[in-house]
């Protein structure tokens, strides 16, 4: 029993064809890929982003801002009860540091 090679050189060019069509198509796909993460903006950037880089004055502005809301979280959660009352006290101090936020990146 003689063994032959199943493989022909047709073969071989097929598979070659089909190799560069894989490789080609890969490298359109990482291009579009490396456009579309360039292009996509997180969402916790959106106001640096629209409004260029913070600046460091702006950046400790909202760290303050940020601390002294969380201080006045914590004092809620420690001296009111539970309840509707409560969550709307959290809830005023959330949107004040949202709009804290909005005024100092704006």
């Amino acid at each position: 029993m003689s063994e032959t090679n199943p493989t022909t050189t047709t073969d071989l060019d097929a598979a070659a064809a089909r190799f560069a069509a894989y490789n080609a198509a890969d490298a359109a796909d990482t291009e579009r890929f490396a456009a579309l993460k360039a292009a996509y903006i997180h969402p916790s950037a959106k106001i640096a982003a629209d409004g260029g880089d913070p600046g460091d004055e702006q950046l400790l502005a909202q760290r303050n801002v940020r601390l002294a809301i969380s201080h006045a979280l914590n004092a809620v959660d420690a001296n009111v009860p539970a309840g509707r009352e409560a969550s709307l006290a959290k809830t005023k101090l959330e949107e004040a540091l949202m709009w804290a936020g909005k005024g100092i990146f704006a």
